[in-house]
Formats: C-alpha cells, sequence, structure tokens
C-alpha cells in the first residue's frame, strides 16, 4: 500500500451498509461510494474504537486507505453498529482471566487458561518474545502459534495463583 498522505474523514459524512451481497459498502458525503470495504484498527489493543482505517482493494498490493475515522463513538449508530462488527470479526481478541497452567512441550508452552469467550487451550514458542510482549503499563498480549490473540490488560489484576504460574515462565 503506498502512502498517498492521511486522510481524516469526518464521522457525519460517512455512511457504512451492506450490499445486496452482504459485503461492507461505505458511502462518504461529497467523496463517493466504496464497495467491498475492510476494516482496520490503528490501536487494536490500546484504542479499539479510534483510529479506524477504511480500505479498499482485492489483494494487499492493491490495498487503498479511503481514510481514517478518528473515534467511531462519533459516526451514526447504525453505520457504527455495521463497523464495529466488521472489526469484531477482523480482532476476535480473547482476554484472559485467569491463567489455569503453563507447561513445558517440546519447544512450546501449553497453556491452559479461562477467557472471557470461556476456557482456552493454546501452544506459544517457548523463550521467543515476539509472542508475548508488553501491551499498557502492566499488560501483554500473547499471540498463539495459529496467530490468534490473547490479551491480559493487567497482570496485577489477575488472582495470586494465575501472576505466579504466569511469571513462572514469562518474566518480562
Amino acid at each position: 500500500m503506498g502512502y498517498s498522505g492521511l486522510r481524516f474523514l469526518e464521522p457525519n459524512t460517512v455512511r457504512a451498509f451492506r450490499s445486496e451481497v452482504g459485503s461492507l459498502s461505505v458511502e462518504i458525503e461529497n467523496v463517493g461510494m466504496y464497495q467491498d470495504v475492510k476494516v482496520f484498527r490503528s490501536f487494536p489493543l490500546s484504542d479499539p474504537s479510534k483510529y479506524i482505517s477504511l480500505r479498499v482493494g482485492k489483494t494487499k498490493s492493491e490495498e487503498k486507505e479511503i481514510g481514517v475515522i478518528r473515534d467511531l463513538a462519533e459516526v451514526q449508530p447504525e453505520s457504527r453498529e455495521i463497523l464495529w462488527y466488521e472489526l469484531t470479526r477482523r480482532y476476535l481478541i480473547h482476554t484472559i482471566t485467569k491463567v489455569n497452567a503453563i507447561t513445558e512441550e517440546f519447544a512450546f508452552l501449553h497453556w491452559d487458561v479461562n477467557t472471557d469467550k470461556g476456557p482456552r487451550t493454546f501452544y506459544t514458542p517457548m523463550w521467543v518474545g515476539t509472542h508475548v510482549v508488553e501491551c499498557g503499563k502492566d499488560g501483554r498480549a500473547i499471540t498463539d502459534i495459529y496467530r490468534n490473540r490473547y490479551v491480559i490488560p493487567d497482570l496485577k489484576q489477575l488472582d495470586p495463583d494465575s501472576q505466579r504460574v504466569f511469571r513462572r515462565f514469562i518474566f518480562w
């Protein structure tokens, strides 16, 4: 995607709707109509409803940014609901509420956790710092081997046993 300058969209000029085949279409007042729009978060973990990028293009190399919505909360309710749904589909993030166990299995860590979406087990490479990174002041973002995303917003908010299990293997 080539850079051609950042264009902020006025929230009251953006109208999102479904096309006849169900794909996302966006009309921007005094600009035009766009079909098959993709929606991206600029800051998916720290600011999920701010700086929302709208893009079109069949392939990554053809992709062009239509513009950026500074705050999704300022978009008309019907359009906001459609855009939020698209973001939720793209960014399925599990919030970890309890760490039951982390065990070593060959060159991987096997995680057994409770999340806001129910119990989950997953694997991350052992001792690869890019799969568990800092997120906010005391949070961590975790990406498993299938690129699923998990977040612990604040380690200090986990129960003491969860903190102990986590810090046994992840000490950064």
